[in-house]
Formats: C-alpha cells, structure tokens, sequence
C-alpha cells in the first residue's frame, strides 16, 4: 500500500507529495489574435468553465492561466485510466460548449484541448484568496506545455505518475488509444520521460473509454 505524507507548516501552507493537472486549450493563441477582447472574454470565461465543472477527481483549482487551469491534488498516484477519463469529461463539455458559443457568436472555432498529468513533491500556501503552487514539479508540469507532440488533442502523463507502466488498454491494445513513450529535454530542468495518448486516433472517445473500464475490472 502506498502511504502518503502531508506536513502542514504553517496554517495557510502545505507541503507534500501530489499530482499536477494542466488542461490547456490548443490554438488558443491565434483565437485572442483574431477576436475583440470583450468578445473574447466571455468565450474564454466559457470553455474554462466548461472544464472545471467536470471534476471527477476532486481536484483542487489553484489558479487559471489564460487558457489554462492549474489543478492540482494532494495524496496518492493517481490512477491513469482515472486521468483518460477525467481529460475525457472535460474534452467533451469543451466542445459541447464550444458548439454552443459558434452558433451564438458566428463563429467557426476549432479549438482542442491537451492535458499534462505530473507528480512529485510540491507545496501550496494561500494568498489571498488564492492557493499558489511551489516547487520543482510545478515547473515541470508547466515547462511540459512546451514539447515536441504535433497533436492539438492529447493527454501528456509523465513517468513520475505512471512509473513507467501505462495501462495495457491504452498502450498495448491496437484496436484503442496508444501510447508513445518519449523523454523531453530541457537546459535548465532535468530530462523528464512521459508517454503521449494522441487522441487524435482513429477510435472514439467512447471506444477508448470502455477499453479503460475494461481494463480496471
């Protein structure tokens, strides 16, 4: 069994090991570039939203980025399968609202979603009403938006959370999501291995999702 520890330094700061989630909106850039900022506001506002109210994992909100959301959770390794699903929720209600906000607005957005899943031990004190992240694995997890995978539509798991053993259903199984195993490397941080689920694939969110069900019986 693995046993967790949390230390609580101080009342408002927490210390300890835990996971790191970043769902990141693709093309988000050249959107704000083509758009009036009022507009652009209520849109943003929208497909953020439409990610955090499908929070399966109980997962805490530490600060929006952007086009980003900063999620993380103390405690154990969080199950993989339990993050495809999780990426998958939020992938659907994103485009469901997105659907929405085109046919409202006019528009023809083609905006995706890719979601980096990390973990290590990192700190979170409030400020404000904010709870602020701190450590290496924080900048890890957001260095990793920045990589090398050509998809728009992915979920990035590191191997400090898989420890090197992605589900079979996901890696091994043809007919379902595959996994490609790769390793980033940085000048200023250290290499960091991870393995990509392209969700680009051939097969449908509901194919990919049973194969993980399947999977965790």
């Amino acid at each position: 069994m693995e046993i967790v520890r949390r230390r609580k330094l101080k009342k408002d700061t927490t210390l300890g090991p835990g996971n790191i989630l970043i769902p990141d909106i693709s093309g988000f850039t050249n959107f704000v570039n083509n758009i009036d900022l009022i507009s652009g506001k209520e849109i943003n506002q929208r497909l953020i939203i439409s990610l955090l109210k499908e929070d399966i994992l109980d997962l805490e909100l530490s600060e929006i980025e952007g086009d980003a959301a900063l999620l993380y959770k103390f405690g154990k390794k969080l199950k993989p399968n339990a993050i495809l699903r999780q990426y998958e929720a939020m992938l659907s209600s994103f485009y469901k609202e997105q659907e929405k906000i085109n046919r409202e607005f006019g528009l023809d957005l083609q905006l995706s979603l890719k979601l980096i899943a990390h973990y290590g031990e990192f700190g979170q004190y409030e400020l404000g009403n904010f709870k602020k992240l701190f450590g290496a694995p924080v900048i890890e997890a957001h260095r990793l938006l920045k990589n090398t995978v050509k998809s728009p539509m992915y979920v990035l798991i590191t191997d400090d959370l898989l420890e090197g053993k992605p589900t079979t259903s996901a890696i091994m199984d043809p007919r379902f999501l595959r996994g490609s195993k790769r390793c980033q490397s940085y000048n200023d941080i250290r290499n960091i291995g991870y393995t990509v689920f392209d969700y680009e694939s051939k097969c449908s969110l509901a194919e990919i999702l049973e194969s993980s069900l399947e999977e965790e019986r």
